[in-house]
């Protein structure tokens, strides 16, 4: 499990650094760090070590996955940033992993006037079903019911893990990070000794209220949506919406997609979609 980003101190200068390459945030600075690779980070927390090493030239970085139940939660800043990250040395960008409106964040959050590459290799699982979300809402509500008629409420923890199971295998994986994070949510590592009747159905009705609000949320956009957003967040952070040389191209590479920025091709956002 990585760790979660400490900046309840001041940032720790460390001039004679070079190269960063850690599995998880690190408050440091640098004014002669050069090359930086960090990853299981939040957007939040990586733009803000950055705004403490302006100087980097290659940056690495690979988000967390937000349904993740092993994430530790960002950093809890107590204000935004004015104004992007300034990284006026920066030229090379290789971003890992899920992309997702944490990439926009990311992207968004930095300003990179001199950057010539950009590689995204990214994991886009396709929109979830929105119709599964009845179907698990319906599920619990009638074992909920049974369970009251029959007096076994013991039969709701199997009903509970099974709804969280369905959620994340037809791709609700933040509903379902969502029921499982739920108070008395009867987790398979606590024994089955541990719940009450009275627990099991404070949970179920919880549950159901919590798809029901996700039942009457607008469905998942499609990942071309997201792939815009990013694309153009990428265009923005290195300063070449104006730009007519060369801006962007996709190669299909299964099972990734690899965005590469080139001053020598010409390639529009408006081609992208």
């Amino acid at each position: 499990m990585a760790a979660a980003l400490d900046a309840t101190e001041d940032v720790r200068p460390c001039d004679a650094l070079e190269v960063l390459d850690v599995s998880g945030p690190i408050w440091v600075s640098s004014h002669t760090l050069s090359i930086l690779k960090m990853f299981n980070v939040h957007s939040t927390d990586v733009v803000r070590i950055l705004s403490h090493n302006r100087n980097i030239t290659v940056l690495s970085v690979r988000l967390h996955l937000p349904w993740s139940l092993e994430v530790p939660p960002a950093f809890p800043w107590p204000s935004e940033l004015q104004e992007p990250v300034s990284l006026p040395l920066l030229s090379k960008v290789h971003i890992a992993g899920v992309i997702s409106s944490d990439t926009v964040t990311f992207l968004a959050g930095l300003s990179a006037p001199a950057l010539q590459e950009m590689h995204a290799f990214c994991d886009m699982p396709p929109p979830p079903e929105h119709e599964v979300l009845v179907g698990v809402c319906d599920a619990l509500r009638g074992q909920l019911d049974h369970a009251q008629v029959d007096m076994a409420f013991e039969a709701l923890v199997p009903a509970l893990r099974s709804a969280v199971h369905e959620l994340q295998r037809h791709g609700h994986r933040m509903t379902a990070k969502s029921l499982a994070l739920m108070p008395g949510f009867p987790d398979a590592r606590v024994t089955e000794d541990t719940f009450t009747d009275a627990g099991l159905q404070a949970t179920t009705r919880a549950a159901i209220e919590l798809l029901t609000l996700a039942i009457e949320a607008p469905p998942a956009v499609h990942n071309g949506h997201v792939l815009h957003d990013v694309t153009m967040a990428a265009l923005q952070c290195a300063d070449a919406q104006g730009e007519t040389g060369g801006v962007l191209c996709i190669q299909r590479r299964s099972p990734s997609i690899d965005f590469t920025s080139s001053e020598t091709i010409e390639f529009t956002a408006t081609h992208i979609l």
